[in-house]
């Protein structure tokens, strides 16, 4: 199914990438900076830890028996030795050994086969801990899992979204997935770990490691905080503020532009740059979305409204007709 996965991603990239204009791959972050986006060329050379590396710091070219290698789980199921820290201590040093080989990755095409076996090794652990939890906890966590299964869903479009689908767009996706599973797999392994009456702490690198990846919702909120005046494709102001929320349930920020409302119970998926919001539209019967991104070294907000999840996807056949505001001073 993963497999499947990445293939198909990679045939939506390549053919979003053809229709682009100019066959230049863009990002979110560079058009907003130029406003413009119909003389943007060149491919995006942002490197990334999880997700791709700048050819000047490539090593040695990953060999064929090295790619052949990353699909040999054939004993990472015999989990009846040793203590739920051993166990995933092992996972942790198999992983490190794909990041090695991620470093030394020349494709596009290698840099998201391997993102994608560090991403199958937590899921894997992830499928392997759950299936060992009691009944009675599987009940207990049944609605959590449900509730994270979609946001793991959801935070992987808003991460792949900035690259407009482009080449990158796959790797930054499975790459999110595999961050959230990482944390998921040490969450669930505490269960485990109490029910098998071990101890369990995770090592202190790992936890620093896990949190600086961890992104929060209200932090994201905190970044895009503040008033923009459109100055593209419609007038008036864009306003992001903090709500007195004391409850759980309640909104905590508000979003509204244009005549449109929106609350952080709206949120779809987010990630650093991004947020997605989910609505009905009134004239539709399938749900809509918005897309809100900006980032930390521009003035610039950018909104895009699409009428079903198709079109949201295919988000560069709309990035010109988005909304775009700078920041008041």
């Amino acid at each position: 199914m993963r497999r499947k996965l990445i293939i198909a991603g990679l045939t939506l990239s390549i053919c979003l990438s053809a229709c682009g204009k100019n066959g230049a791959e863009r990002t979110v972050s560079e058009n907003l900076t130029t406003v413009s986006t119909s003389d943007t060329a060149g491919v995006n050379e942002k490197a990334t830890e999880d997700a791709s590396v700048e050819e000047d710091v490539f090593k040695e070219d990953v060999s064929e028996e090295e790619m052949a290698s990353l699909s040999d789980t054939s004993d990472d199921d015999d989990h009846e030795e040793g203590t739920i820290e051993k166990e995933l201590a092992e996972i942790e040093q198999k992983e490190a050994g794909k990041k090695e080989l991620l470093s030394r990755a020349k494709t596009q095409g290698d840099i998201n086969r391997i993102t994608e076996d560090r991403y199958e090794l937590w899921d894997d652990e992830l499928t392997s801990i759950w299936n060992r939890l009691s009944d009675e906890k599987k009940e207990e966590l049944e609605v959590d899992k449900n509730r994270w299964e979609k946001q793991l869903k959801a935070n992987g479009v808003a991460a792949r979204i900035e690259y407009l689908n482009g080449a990158m767009a796959v790797s930054e996706e499975i790459s999110k997935k595999k961050n959230m599973t990482r944390k998921r797999v040490y969450e669930l392994a505490a269960y485990l770990a109490e029910e098998k009456g071990e101890s369990f702490e995770i090592p202190e690198e790992v936890k620093e490691d896990i949190e600086s990846r961890d992104t929060k919702l209200d932090d994201v909120f905190k970044e895009f905080e503040g008033e923009w005046t459109i100055t593209k494709n419609g007038d008036g102001d864009i306003v992001i503020k903090s709500l007195d929320a004391s409850a759980d349930g309640e909104a905590k920020w508000s979003f509204s532009y244009m005549g449109y409302e929106f609350t952080d119970l709206d949120v779809y998926g987010f990630c650093d740059n991004n947020i997605i919001l989910i609505y009905n539209h009134r004239e539709k019967e399938a749900p809509s979305y918005c897309w809100i991104h900006t980032d930390k070294d521009s003035d610039l907000i950018r909104v895009c409204r699409y009428s079903g999840f198709a079109d949201f996807l295919e988000t560069s056949s709309y990035f010109d007709e988005s909304v775009i505001g700078e920041r008041k001073k």
